[in-house]
């Protein structure tokens, strides 16, 4: 059996939180989860795909930072479209941007395990 050690890290007290609730509502430990970004990173030599890259300093580039925002709001329709939303003018309640954000992470954390497998 291979040796476990143990990872520590600091985490914000309420993002901890709000992730846990999805992770648990799919039947996930943090461990778990943990574990899956890891075997990833092990097993592709690349971060998962939904993970940006990030510069020396940690701060999104800033031509990466500008495709993302250009390309977030295409992403979002789509996403809210697959999820049973219709694109209006009206911004969307926070309830439903939660739970469409719940939605969107659900998704990536099934296709990186998918590809784990």
């Amino acid at each position: 059996m291979a040796t476990a050690v143990q990872l520590n890290t600091r985490i914000d007290a309420a993002l901890k939180q709000s992730g846990d609730a999805v992770f648990s509502r799919n039947g996930y430990s943090s461990s778990e989860v943990v574990r899956a970004v890891w075997r990833y990173a092990a097993e592709h030599q690349a971060v998962p795909p939904f993970m940006e890259k990030r510069n020396v300093r940690g701060d999104c580039s800033s031509s990466a930072a500008s495709r993302a925002t250009a390309g977030a709001g295409l992403a979002v329709r789509v996403a809210a479209e697959s999820c049973g939303y219709r694109p209006s003018d009206q911004p969307l309640p926070e309830k439903d941007r939660e739970r469409l954000r719940d939605d969107m992470y659900d998704c990536m954390l099934e296709e990186m395990e998918a590809r784990c497998r």
